[in-house]
């Protein structure tokens, strides 16, 4: 019914090529007993079939009664999808008992619902949305303070600035968990005195230490996002040298059960610092011998006195004393810094994801 005015020529589900003479015409004729029918259903139906019915009453332009859509949006036992499709409508509506709603809703059982309503709420109610804010600050779970945060960012609310100046004076007193919250919601705002203290928390920073700027994403990251970003994002690419069990690529180590042998400064290190601790047998290395030789492949291991190459061809090792060896540049990993690549809100998700892989 959604495609029906402008289906494609080649049929969806039998791949057959039959364009239908008219369709637009036809569409129009029976615009009318579409919406009659979408009706009844909204009542009749559940789930992913109560969702589309949703979405195909906008397309038709049938009027929903708002209590029926207050009645899908506050029903936790609806799916996700129906209750966000209903927000949706209501949003675009703008009854007044809306705000309200939304305010209850930001203490749904549903993180994602918390999320959406609050997030509705800043925009159609920055007042009612700073004065939720304040509550979630003060006795909210770290994830919905993350929210709070995030909005505090953007809202339309004249004293939204200064509660972020006040978290970023007292950012080392913050739970970690927060702090690119902090920072990354300190950034959107043009607010001067906002610029000096997100300025002096850079000059803070120990350049020395590769690992000083991104202490922030040790904690409260996503785990959900950090897989997305293992197996999905094209520009970290993980998944191409990195396994986890059977998915991903052999050219570097795998990665199950990471979170049981190492510990989260472990792990951030070596997402952004790959160089500083080297997995045997993946890092490339070329030395020369006093004979002049070469010996290049793969460092397997180095004691004091020798190390053992491994050839990437024919996988046959090499023991190399290093009273033999002139000359032994240090072994380089194939891995880019991600930081360079990532940015620190999604190096901290694949941190929590890597320190979810327990087994």
């Amino acid at each position: 019914l959604g495609r029906f005015e402008k289906a494609p020529p080649t049929d969806p589900t039998t791949g057959m090529y039959r364009p239908i003479e008219g369709q637009q015409e036809l569409g129009k004729q029976v615009r009318e007993e579409i919406r009659a029918a979408l009706l009844p259903l909204l009542a009749e139906s559940t789930g992913s079939i109560l969702s589309e019915t949703l979405g195909l009453t906008g397309k038709f332009d049938v009027k929903i009664p708002t209590k029926t859509l207050f009645d899908l949006l506050t029903d936790e036992k609806n799916p996700l999808q129906v209750r966000l499709a209903a927000l949706k409508k209501l949003e675009s509506e703008k009854p007044a008992e809306l705000t309200k709603t939304l305010a209850d809703l930001t203490a749904d059982k549903d993180a994602n619902m918390r999320s959406t309503a609050l997030q509705t709420l800043g925009r159609i109610a920055p007042d009612e949305a700073f004065a939720v804010i304040g509550k979630i600050l003060s006795s909210g779970q770290p994830s919905d303070k993350q929210l709070a945060i995030i909005l505090l960012g953007t809202l339309s609310h004249p004293e939204a600035p200064g509660v972020l100046l006040g978290l970023m004076k007292g950012l080392e007193n913050q739970p970690l968990a927060l702090r690119l919250d902090i920072l990354d919601a300190s950034a959107k705002r043009k607010d001067a005195e906002l610029k000096e203290a997100l300025s002096a928390y850079e000059t803070g920073i120990d350049k020395a230490v590769p690992l000083a700027a991104f202490q922030v994403t040790l904690e409260g990251g996503n785990v959900d996002n950090g897989r997305k970003i293992f197996f999905n994002n094209g520009s970290a690419n993980c998944v191409q040298c990195h396994k986890v069990g059977d998915r991903g690529g052999d050219a570097a180590p795998n990665l199950k059960g990471i979170a049981s042998r190492q510990d989260g400064h472990y792990i951030l290190e070596s997402i952004v610092n790959p160089g500083a601790k080297l997995a045997p047998g993946y890092s490339a290395i070329a030395v020369t011998m006093n004979d002049g030789s070469v010996v290049a492949g793969m460092l397997m291991k180095e004691t004091e006195t020798e190390v053992v190459i491994r050839n990437i061809e024919t996988n046959e090792k090499t023991v190399c004393k290093k009273s033999d060896i002139k000359t032994m540049p240090p072994a380089v990993s194939s891995m880019p810094p991600m930081g360079l690549i990532l940015k620190k809100a999604e190096i901290r998700d694949l941190v929590a994801y890597l320190l979810s892989l327990k087994k």
